[in-house]
Formats: C-alpha cells, structure tokens, sequence
C-alpha cells in the first residue's frame, strides 16, 4: 500500500488529506484514487503534479509499500466562480495590490508596514505549503518570525534597520535548527536560510523604501506600477491565441520597463534613475519565479502554473528584497 497525500484542490475534492492506496506503479494508485474518490477528483488531478518520497515521478516509476505519493494541484481549487480567463490567484493577487496601493498614500506610515508584514506572512504560509510534498524542511514558523521583526526593525529603525532584520533572519534559523532536531538537515538549514533573509529583505526594503514624504509614495509607487505591468504583461501573453510577437517573459518584462518608466514622469523621478532600476528590478522577478518554482517543484519553470495560491507573488518579493538597495544606489 502506498501513502497518498492530497493537498489543495485534492484534498477539498477527496475529502481527506491522506489515504492508502494499491498499486505497484504511480499510474496505477492514482488510478485507484480515481476510482475511490470520483470523477470531479479525476478532472483535478489530471493537471497534479506527483512526487514519489520528495522526488517527482512519473505513472510509469514503481511504488512499493510504504512510498509516499504526494498530490499537488498546479492552482488550488475551489468554486469560486469568477470571469472567463480569471483564476482564484488572480483575484488574490488584484486584493494584495490594491491593499497595497491604498496603504501606500494613507498618512499613517504604519499602516503600510502592518500590510507588507502580512502580504508577506501570507506568502511565506502559502510557500511553505507548496513545498511541503518535496520534503525540503521548510517551516513558516522561522519564516514568519523574520518577516516580523524585519517589519518591526525597519518601522522603529529606519533604513538602519535594515541590516538588524537580516541578522535577525540568520539567528533565527539557526537557533530554530538547535531547538527543533528535524529541522536540523543542510537542506532545511540552507532552504530556510535563504527563504527568509529574502522575505526579511522584502519586507524591510519596502519598508525603508517607504520614506517618510512623496517621495517614498512615489517608489513603492513605481515598484507596484512595474511589478504589475509585468505580472499583467506575462499573464496575457501566456494565455494569448496564436503566436504573440514576444515570449510572456519578455514581453511582462518590457511592460515592466515601460510602467516604471511612465511612473517616473509622473511622480518626478531620474528617468534614468528609474530605468536602470526597473531593469534590476525585472530581473529580479525572473530570477524568484525561479526560484520559487525550484522550491515548490524541484524544477525551474518561468511561465507555467504552479502549486500554490500567491505563485505570482515569488517574483514581485524577489524584486522587493532588490528594491532599496537599488533606490539607494541610483534614485
């Protein structure tokens, strides 16, 4: 018998988050978690991606007793019934940056602070969950701890406290692998290590990026502008029919360049300036959809949809964690 794990759209359709299944070979236990948990269950797992003990398998891989066959929906589900060409994440990623948008221009500072540090949290739970079938020892507990205190350090400290969060990150880890005996892996160390000094750099950054004054509004106003365009951009190309001119990733890529750019004009920032930055930060966000695709699949893919409600938020943080040193250096 085999340990099936459902997860997302799986388990709300099974009704279950684990089950033993027969079969000597992947095909033939989903195969029979088709057959005991229906046909609504079969139509979400024909876009699942499968790992076989952490490692992505195939229906042709053998399983024996005892193996853990983890299923994962590329998007969770639900029923939420929404316009043609708009998924669940869709809308959850338009509330983000609205919530975002609006706290930016609001007097109090501290509003903005409170909505990064849980946009953030938000993404780390949903991250850690993504990756929990590849069995990397991620833990949102560390992760949550560092995106707060970067918050907190930043908001009390300034850019200053930029470097606090950081440090704050390193410790926390490290004295959360001395407390925690499963946590105490390389691998978990390292994958936890890096996951949260970028959450606390994205955190922070924004945060210190957020000067007190137009001129922070104006930043995290052409970062929002670049980040979107982008995210838009790429969104419709890779769903566009026919052959678009450009590939998704370049061409979100060039509407990230040319919103920042428009952002500069209108708030008054160095056009070249906001160029060189906008480059740096389309880059990247390619770099952490990367990276985010190789920690919730074990693989890199840049346009394809993966597991995990805030998916399209692993390359705007990645910018984020870029954003103020590069507003420092060039704006």
């Amino acid at each position: 018998m085999a340990k099936v794990r459902l997860f997302a759209g799986l388990r709300e359709s099974a009704g279950t988050s684990h089950a033993e299944l027969p079969g000597t070979t992947v095909g033939e236990v989903l195969r029979e978690a088709v057959a005991r948990f229906g046909a609504e269950f079969g139509r979400h797992l024909d876009h699942a991606r499968v790992w076989v003990n952490g490692d992505p398998a195939a229906p042709e891989d053998a399983v024996t007793d005892g193996d853990e066959v983890a299923l994962l929906p590329p998007v969770s589900g639900g029923s939420l019934a929404l316009p043609a060409g708009l998924d669940r994440q869709s809308l959850y990623v338009a509330v983000i940056v609205v919530v975002l948008a609006v706290t930016t221009v609001l007097p109090s500072k501290a509003w903005f602070a409170a909505a990064v540090v849980g946009v953030a949290a938000v993404w780390a739970v949903d991250m850690v969950a993504a990756a929990e079938a590849r069995r990397l020892g991620l833990n949102e507990l560390p992760l949550l701890a560092a995106i707060f205190v970067a918050g907190l350090a930043v908001s009390a400290g300034g850019a200053n406290g930029l470097g606090l969060a950081i440090t704050a990150a390193v410790i926390v880890v490290a004295g959360w692998a001395v407390l925690v005996l499963r946590d105490r892996d390389l691998v978990a160390i390292a994958s936890n290590m890096g996951l949260c000094v970028v959450a606390a750099l994205a955190t922070g950054g924004l945060v210190a990026a957020h000067a007190p004054g137009t001129t922070g509004n104006a930043i995290v106003g052409a970062f929002l502008a670049t980040v979107t365009a982008t995210g838009l951009a790429g969104w419709a190309l890779a769903r566009s029919r026919g052959r678009p001119l450009v590939d998704p990733v370049t061409g979100g890529s060039l509407a990230g360049v040319a919103a920042a750019l428009v952002a500069a004009w209108l708030w008054d920032l160095a056009i070249a300036g906001a160029l060189v930055v906008s480059i740096g930060l389309v880059v990247a966000m390619i770099a952490g959809r990367g990276l985010g695709s190789l920690l919730r699949t074990g693989n890199i893919y840049l346009v394809d949809r993966l597991p995990g409600s805030l998916v399209a938020l692993d390359g705007p943080t990645m910018a984020a964690a870029a954003l103020f040193p590069l507003v420092r250096l060039l704006l």
